[in-house]
């Protein structure tokens, strides 16, 4: 009996042309199908990998037996293949080194490492700077400047846009973060003070997580290293000068702050860093010291104070000051090299009134002191006629009586200015009875000469000392003898032509120009026979001392009370105009103006 043909198909589709084997309906090549159903044979299809045809339940299209021996084979592979260096790649290593394709930037970190350097952290988007270990940056110089320049770029497009006037018609009702440059509303950038921000909401309350993260201290050490690099010093200093208002206003603010928490340490500090610079700045102060002599201001100021410590009457303006020391010197005629001189009051007893004010040079006003004008000139024209440099008129009563000092004052006066002292008891007491050296005044029995220095610029020694009167050593001062002559010379000549004042108290004038006729005779006589003359025996004025006390004076309590006194005033007006926001606007700008204005003068 011939045996039924198999029912499957071959690999082209076709019937099978096999014969059954024994019962079954399919070949000895088909019987995995003996389960098959005739809807399944109907949908038999081919597998892809031994290529016999099955019947696929989804869309698989390859049998059991092919994909076991596929992950067997897929197995079996692995276990020959060279995996990718790179630790967790799955890829097999490239035919050329030890990484894959995807991970051949290894090679460059590899090579980075043999040399013992760090990569910039953009090496990964193709930097290839090797860095040193030390380097203080995760990025190169030029990753850096890179990034820098386009965020300047950024932040420059969102500030030229903020300040750009709104289109026609339009208004503006957002504005751009000048950190995230975002556009957003107005409403974002509002401040804890009520004022318009720079940049957002967000960005702020972020900023403010990153600075309470941050260690202030090793902040503040980085920034002053950072500040000591000579081109940090650079910009610091270019944006100081373009912006100086902006520097000065923070100084004002600072001060301000200082005098609220602790004004008067604020002040002593003030007090002891001002100390420092003028012993470090010796030439600065000469100079400042030379600016404030040939200020008028301040010597305005510095009259109108001393009349107040002096309880004297000071009615005189800035103009009328300036009207009168810019005149030649009343009594010799000069203007000091300044431009000006100073002011006396021709009458000590009165104070500063425009009758009793006149121009006096510096020299004029110690040799004057607080005499009246008119003994002051007559001193002179009586020095110079004991001395033989005129014929004149000898004033003797303009010479008040005086008792000279000790020998151990004079001696202790010497050790502290730290003079040469070479007299003996004996010779100062020799000395002190010789008359007067320049106007001659004996010593008597109401009158001691005392001692001067010829040159001041020496000690006590015999061949430097003279026998001088208290008037003329008040006179002399620390000038040189021939520097004071000449000075006399100048002063006599320009007031020899004015009329002697009377005094018109006096009932009899004729009798005391007569009584003064016969003195300055009896002067000349004694000049011509180079004697000596003994002190006139009358009532001497008080106003020829040399110097009158003042009795209105404040003592020393009054004056240290009223310089408490200014001192607050001072500190009260300085909290109150420190507190004034209008203020330190205009004192910023009035120093920035002035430090513009020395800037282009120097240039």
């Amino acid at each position: 009996m011939e045996r039924k043909r198999c029912l499957s198909k071959n690999r082209h589709g076709d019937d099978c042309t096999f014969r059954c084997l024994g019962d079954t309906s399919f070949c000895k090549f088909h019987q995995y199908m003996t389960s098959y159903s005739k809807e399944m044979l109907a949908k038999l299809e081919l597998c892809n990998g031994c290529k016999k045809m099955y019947y696929f339940a989804n869309e698989q299209r390859t049998c059991e037996n092919c994909r076991e021996r596929a992950k067997s084979n897929k197995v079996k592979k692995k276990e020959t293949i060279i995996l990718c260096s790179k630790e967790g790649c799955k890829f097999k290593k490239s035919n050329d080194n030890d990484y894959c394709g995807k991970h051949q930037i290894c090679l460059f970190e590899d090579e980075t490492n043999e040399l013992n350097k760090k990569l910039c952290y953009n090496y990964i988007r193709g930097c290839r700077s090797q860095l040193e270990i030390d380097y203080g940056f995760s990025r190169c110089p030029e990753c850096l400047e890179k990034e820098r320049k386009h965020d300047r770029e950024r932040r420059r497009t969102v500030e030229n846009t903020n300040t750009d006037p709104p289109l026609e018609n339009n208004i503006r009702t957002s504005k751009y973060c000048t950190t995230c440059c975002r556009d957003l509303s107005f409403d974002k950038f509002i401040g804890t003070k009520i004022a318009e921000t720079r940049t957002c909401n967000d960005c702020r309350e972020n900023n403010k997580k990153q600075d309470a993260k941050r260690d202030k201290e090793h902040r503040n050490a980085i920034a002053r290293k950072n500040d000591a690099k000579p081109e940090r010093k650079e910009v610091k200093k270019e944006w100081n000068e373009n912006n100086y208002e902006k520097v000065a206003l923070k100084t004002i603010n600072y001060r301000q702050r200082q005098m609220e928490e602790n004004q008067e340490g604020y002040l002593i500090h003030n007090a002891e860093m001002a100390k420092k610079w003028r012993e470090n700045n010796p030439d600065k102060m000469i100079e400042a010291n030379e600016n404030k002599k040939n200020s008028k201001e301040i010597n305005y100021s510095n009259y109108k104070r001393n009349a107040n410590m002096k309880n004297l009457d000071f009615s005189i303006n800035y103009d009328e000051y300036c009207n009168i020391v810019t005149k030649e010197c009343y009594y010799c005629g000069i203007i000091q090299e300044r431009g000006f001189n100073g002011i006396d009051r021709k009458d000590q007893t009165k104070g500063y009134i425009l009758d009793n004010c006149s121009s006096c040079c510096k020299m004029c006003n110690y040799m004057k002191g607080s005499t009246s004008d008119e003994v002051f000139i007559k001193r002179v024209e009586h020095i110079l006629t004991f001395q033989g440099k005129i014929d004149g008129n000898l004033y003797p009563e303009c010479f008040a009586n005086h008792n000279t000092t000790t020998y151990s004052h004079y001696r202790g006066r010497a050790i502290k200015k730290q003079l040469e002292f070479l007299l003996t008891s004996d010779d100062f007491n020799v000395i002190i009875k010789n008359d007067c050296f320049m106007c001659g005044k004996k010593t008597g029995q109401h009158h001691e000469n005392g001692i001067d220095r010829m040159n001041n610029t020496k000690g006590y020694t015999l061949e430097n000392v003279n026998a001088c009167c208290c008037e003329c050593n008040f006179i002399k001062k620390d000038y040189l003898y021939e520097e004071l002559i000449n000075k006399m010379v100048l002063i006599y000549a320009k007031n020899r032509d004015k009329p002697e004042k009377i005094d018109t108290e006096n009932e009899n004038n004729d009798s005391v120009k007569t009584e003064l006729l016969e003195k300055t005779m009896i002067f000349n006589e004694i000049i011509k026979n180079n004697t000596t003359i003994s002190p006139p025996k009358n009532k001497l004025n008080e106003n020829n001392r040399h110097m009158v006390p003042n009795k209105n004076k404040k003592t020393k309590e009054e004056i240290k009370e009223a310089n408490r006194l200014y001192k607050q005033k001072q500190r009260e007006k300085m909290k109150e105009k420190y507190g004034n926001e209008e203020y330190k606007k205009k004192r910023a700008q009035e120093i920035a103006d002035s430090r513009a204005k020395k800037k282009e003068n120097s240039v």
